[in-house]
């Protein structure tokens, strides 16, 4: 078709549409589609701006356009601002030569993009936004095309201000309608709208004996690039993958955000196992590419877990959970994994699986809560101290042992967010008993992750939360395994020593149990060791033990160091680790974790 035949076929939909009910979103992003059919671009944009509120992107042709739309919104300057405020068109032929807005040089360049127009959307005495163009090499549009270019901007203009007056304009009821069924970001079917596709998946199979296949996806390590880089980045990151995973479904196909970072697709008529298996492969092939955001470039990858039905299997809904626990069993054998549903994995397996999902679930609820064990110090018999414990009681299964909880924190991802919660609570905690009892300074210890060590602004996060609480960080201990700190690279050492500085002790756990021990005290500062417990409950019997804790006593406090007993139970050991010369202890002769208030009546 011709140019002049494309541009009819456009004013034509518009003057249909002018009295239809199709929403003004659907209409303007086809527009943004079809006018780099009918001139020389490489991409459009459609955005509102109005003197009482903020610029707002309506359409962008693709994730490029709308990260240079997005920009100048931010920036509130470039050729998209500059032909609103002057209701005129404004043309930047080549970036690289241009003065005007040297601040979106960088940006047009990540983008690929080297020439943008921009055209006022006038009706009247109304500018309601701007129609962008974008071309990916640095010339000018030629005169018939700025023409072209203006009339539809004009025609833009007069279906938005028609469509604003049926309040049908997209800040209003399209919008609304839009919100319902669609996700705010990434513009995908949300939930509500995919349940409404399950019933459909589900007729469908019934009537045709159709196999379904649901395919649940989770971003790895969102929240990691969130704490890092911000939440305008994980956004931009989740617009972008949205994209490619979309470019490379099939036809049919509904691909969903359900939350934050995870996606679901539903796909109808599927022949074989295989089909699906290369779907995976090539939605992580498509994620495994670096993304190039506005001001940083990230390599993220993805989970997987899918689950097929039977032919004419119609409970589309135990599908999607089957696929969920899918998805979790991949994520715990690394990023990155696709996992097929089996229906006879394992009791335990799923089990885990189920408990992981609960885990989840209960971050934030009265289901999980830190216990306070007193730490004593053995010169004068008074408690100095406290260590955070973590305690989660299931709501059907009763307590599950820390241990058992952080090692399902560990392998699914989310002990960076409990990690992070521990901390607020405990350096609250101690800021709290420091308000109510100012002449009884208190420590509180508080157990990190090696994950937790691992990310490279984990000292900047812990800074940012001692100054949240008020809490001082000399009143605050951090306890560390001999693996987590050795076994992570530099970074480790890196938060550790920083963290130093600002004020906070670091105290070596469960010591002796690791290997080349000796030498971890040499080229490493800690400030306190714990004993094993193993080795305090050895004492009374095996004088190897009792010569082992003495030994290590003595070391540690020859570099500086002092020592905690930990697994205190009977007056004989505490006599024991006393003798040996122990600083603190810590069990349960002395108490068993107890509540912030149960410690605070004992000051």
């Amino acid at each position: 078709m011709t140019q002049e035949g494309n541009l009819s076929s456009v004013l034509t939909d518009f003057a249909l549409t002018m009295a239809s009910d199709i929403p003004v979103k659907t209409m303007v992003d086809e527009l943004v589609r079809r006018i780099c059919d009918i001139l020389p671009i490489d991409g459009a944009a459609v955005t509102l701006q109005g003197a009482q509120s903020a610029p707002r992107l309506l359409a962008a042709s693709s994730i490029h356009v709308k990260q240079m739309e997005d920009a100048q919104i931010e920036l509130g300057e470039g050729p998209s601002v500059t032909a609103y405020l002057l209701e005129a068109p404004v043309a930047v032929s080549d970036f690289s030569r241009d003065t005007d807005y040297p601040s979106l040089v960088r940006t047009m360049r990540l983008a690929g993009l080297k020439a943008a127009f921009a055209f006022p959307l006038r009706y009247g005495d109304h500018c309601l936004g701007t129609l962008s163009l974008y071309r990916a090499v640095a010339t000018a549009l030629a005169p018939s095309d700025t023409d072209t270019a203006q009339t539809l901007a004009d025609v833009t203009a007069a279906y938005l201000f028609n469509a604003r007056n049926k309040v049908q304009v997209a800040l209003a009821s399209s919008l609304h309608e839009l919100n319902a069924t669609h996700d705010a970001l990434t513009g995908l079917p949300n939930r509500a709208f995919l349940n409404r596709q399950t019933r459909i998946a589900s007729d469908l199979a019934n009537q045709k004996n159709f196999r379904t296949c649901v395919l649940f996806l989770d971003v790895d390590h969102l929240k990691i690039v969130n704490d890092s880089h911000g939440h305008a980045v994980g956004d931009e990151l989740l617009v972008a993958v949205a994209d490619r995973i979309s470019a490379v479904l099939r036809q049919g196909d509904t691909l969903s955000r359900v939350s934050g970072d995870e996606f679901i697709i539903l796909c109808n008529n599927v022949k074989v196992d295989d089909d699906v298996e290369r779907l995976a492969a090539r939605i992580k092939k498509t994620i495994s590419l670096p993304f190039v955001l506005t001001n940083h470039v990230l390599v993220v990858s993805i989970s997987i877990g899918i689950a097929i039905s039977e032919p004419g299997e119609t409970d589309i809904e135990a599908l999607i959970d089957n696929a969920d626990r899918a998805m979790y069993r991949a994520k715990r054998l690394g990023p990155g994994i696709h996992q097929l549903f089996d229906e006879h994995m394992d009791d335990d397996e799923r089990a885990k699986i189920l408990l992981t999902v609960d885990l989840t679930a209960a971050i934030g609820s009265e289901q999980i809560v830190l216990g306070y064990q007193p730490i004593i110090r053995n010169s004068d018999g008074l408690m100095t101290g406290v260590e955070a414990l973590f305690r989660w009681t299931h709501p059907t299964l009763g307590y599950i042992s820390a241990t058992r909880a952080i090692a399902l924190a560990e392998e699914s991802g989310l002990i960076i967010e409990i990690g992070n919660w521990v901390l607020e609570t405990a350096c609250g905690a101690q800021s709290a008993w420091t308000r109510a009892k100012p002449e009884h300074p208190m420590t509180v210890s508080i157990n990190v992750s090696a994950k937790q060590l691992m990310d490279p602004d984990f000292a900047d996060r812990v800074a940012v939360i001692l100054a949240d609480q008020g809490t001082n960080p000399e009143s605050v201990i951090l306890e560390v395994t001999e693996s987590a700190v050795f076994d992570g690279g530099p970074a480790p050492k890196a938060n550790l020593k920083r963290l130093q500085t600002l004020g906070m002790r670091v105290s070596l756990d469960d010591f002796g149990t690791g290997y080349s021990t000796l030498t971890h005290l040499r080229t490493f500062t800690t400030n306190n060791v714990k004993i094993d417990q193993q080795f305090i409950s050895d004492m009374a019997n095996d004088r190897v033990a009792a010569v082992i804790v003495t030994s290590i006593t003595n070391l540690a406090q020859s570099l500086g160091a002092s020592v905690t007993a930990e697994g205190i139970e009977t007056e004989l050991q505490q006599a024991l680790v006393i003798a040996a010369g122990a600083d603190y202890s810590q069990g349960f002769l002395f108490g068993r974790a107890m509540s912030v208030e149960a410690i605070l009546a004992l000051l």
